[in-house]
């Protein structure tokens, strides 16, 4: 081995080593911290101490409202992207529901979820407090009239958290995003999560400790409620019910709502702490504002008797410094960690997309790696993506992608279907090859066979092969399609208009084709034998199709383009405009006659 491999070699590190020595030492670190602090730490300054624990409790119950409520904003901007992106029809209220329910039973936090169009209409999906999903439609709540709800947001596309609703006797915070078809608004849609729900939730908090966890809108207003016990026996109001009416005597004691959170009663942190008493027991409540899921802010806070903090000061003190050093090395760590990994997992993540997108002419070559195993995955990237890069310049990709979509064993089985067969082909080809050089020849085909396949393509049509100076596709496999015909003759229409159009703009490169088009019984699949396979069609149907192009030439010769179709594609037609029907004809290899109608483009 050469000096320079032997280096290159050694600068490699094994992931595995790497991720090992980082957590060894953060647990011997962070234990002989631990240590060192049980030990040795007397905190003496409990009033700051209660304020840092208090900021880290209310931090988490703030987090947990998040993580409840902020999947549900990702929810409905993938549902909207669905509908915008044409994978969902809002007009198919089936598809829509079977989409809604989709997305409640995906995510247990949303209680309902619903489209509201310009009329103010809504129908959706909603979550009974038994958890039954049932489907409901209707006039929706002034809340979630769409020129309410935009007047005062916009249409900015981002999701946007309105005002709590009341429903069944629930309320429920909901979230709406705007919804475009064709960048047109045709209304948004909504997902709502009970406050019963955040209410369950915050019930994590403070089961060993007796602590009362609860959210106020800035009226006032009990927006959740959790009691782990303190006053358990009394009885509770309504959500939404103001502090004074609720029945918890501890949170009736509190200030009006507007002086909650005034710049002179909270401490650096953003929080106020409050003592009250109630029956001669003194309690402590924990305030701070938050950026709530709604037009106005919420309060979220805890109370707890005040005996509860003097005998675990000192562990909360010991646990708050420790957990603060173990949060410094943690992080130190993994930006090292992650700064090794973060690149070349990034790359991979970059290309993969590109791959599932079939789009390998933009993937570039990974870089090589200090890191083993990525370093191995980069040159196994790079080696497949140079393989799919052939593989593509071979097989259609819209064929491709058609293929692993619908399963590559179901959709190439061979099997007998009625599709829309397609042939072109260019006449007097023969002329222009003996007058032009081979490159030339290929500059012709490849720009004429680019206009043929991306009018193919538009129309969801599969190019199954380039014959010489022809080509055939077929509509209705492997994606069935009841309007392959339709589809057929709308892309047999558009390349004689686009060719027209390149002639007169490029007389010196003027090209005169004809069309072919019949819809019929063919086999279509897999045909070939052991590692060689072509995805195509065969049958009558196919030879017709190609005998009609070829008839071309007797009817329109001086015609830029010419289409030829058989009656058993036009009569499939809703509109046949611009066709003249040039009666039976009989053609080669066939016995019974075929209704031939044809369409110029001069």
């Amino acid at each position: 081995m050469r000096p320079w491999q032997l280096r290159r070699k050694l600068r490699r590190v094994s992931l595995t080593a790497i991720v090992g020595v980082g957590f060894g030492t953060l647990v011997a670190v962070c234990g002989g911290l631990v240590l060192i602090l049980s030990v040795s730490a007397n905190l003496k300054n409990t009033r700051d101490l209660l304020e840092q624990t208090a900021d880290l409790s209310l931090y988490s119950i703030e987090s947990v409202i998040k993580s409840s409520f902020d999947p549900i904003s990702s929810s409905i901007q993938e549902l909207r992207d669905f509908v915008e992106g044409g994978d969902i029809y809002i007009s198919d209220e089936d598809q829509l529901a079977q989409v809604l329910s989709g997305v409640l039973l995906g995510n247990r936090n949303i209680d309902m979820a619903a489209f509201t169009d310009l009329a103010g209409r809504a129908w959706g999906i909603g979550r009974t407090k038994e958890g039954e999903l049932i489907r409901f439609e209707g006039q929706a709540p002034s809340e979630l009239q769409l020129q309410n709800f935009f007047s005062v947001n916009g249409l900015s596309g981002e999701p946007q958290w309105g005002r709590l609703l009341k429903a069944d006797g629930r309320i429920f915070a909901n979230v709406s995003v705007p919804v475009h078809y064709r960048e047109i608004l045709i209304g948004h849609v909504t997902a709502g999560v009970s406050m019963e729900q955040l209410s369950s939730s915050l019930s994590q908090f403070g089961v060993d400790h007796m602590l009362t966890t609860f959210v106020l809108s800035n009226r006032g207003d009990v927006i959740a409620y959790s009691g782990n016990g303190l006053f358990s026996e009394v009885e509770k109001g309504p959500l939404l019910s103001p502090i004074k009416e609720y029945g918890d005597p501890v949170l009736a004691q509190l200030p009006n709502a507007a002086d909650f959170t005034r710049p002179k009663a909270v401490n650096e942190l953003g929080l106020r702490v409050l003592q009250v008493t109630v029956d001669d027991v003194d309690y402590i409540i924990l305030l701070r504002e938050m950026q709530g899921f709604g037009y106005s802010d919420w309060i979220v806070g805890q109370y707890f008797e005040e005996s509860t903090v003097e005998g675990e000061i000192q562990r909360l003190a010991r646990s708050a410094l420790a957990g603060g050093f173990i949060l410094i090395i943690s992080a130190i760590l993994a930006i090292i960690v992650g700064r090794r990994v973060a690149g070349p997992l990034g790359q991979i993540a970059d290309r993969a997309e590109h791959i599932g997108r079939l789009e390998f002419e933009n993937i570039k070559p990974m870089d090589r790696s200090m890191i083993l195993e990525l370093d191995k995955v980069a040159t196994v990237m790079n080696h497949s993506t140079q393989a799919l890069k052939a593989m593509s310049m071979y097989v259609p990709r819209t064929l491709f992608s058609k293929l692993l979509n619908k399963g590559l064993d179901n959709a190439t089985k061979p099997r007998e279907a009625q599709l829309t067969i397609l042939f072109t082909d260019i006449a007097e080809f023969t002329t222009i090859s003996e007058t032009h050089s081979a490159t030339e020849v290929a500059e012709l085909l490849n720009d004429h066979f680019a206009i043929l396949v991306k009018a193919i393509e538009d129309e969801g049509g599969t190019v199954d092969k380039f014959l010489g100076d022809g080509l055939l596709a077929f509509w209705g496999a492997p994606d069935e399609r009841p309007d392959h015909a339709e589809a057929a003759m709308r892309a047999a229409r558009r390349i004689a208009k686009d060719i027209a159009e390149h002639n007169r703009a490029n007389p010196e490169a003027a090209l005169k084709i004809r069309i072919g088009v019949h819809s019929g019984a063919v086999i279509v699949g897999n045909v070939g034998g052991q590692d060689r396979w072509n995805y195509t069609v065969i049958g009558d149907a196919v030879n017709v199709a190609n005998r009609l192009q070829g008839l071309g030439k007797g009817v329109a010769p001086g015609a830029h383009a010419v289409i030829l179709a058989s009656g058993e594609t036009v009569e499939q037609l809703s509109h046949k405009e611009g066709l003249q029907n040039h009666g039976q004809r009989q053609i080669r290899g066939r016995d019974a006659p075929v209704e031939i109608w044809a369409y110029e483009e001069e």
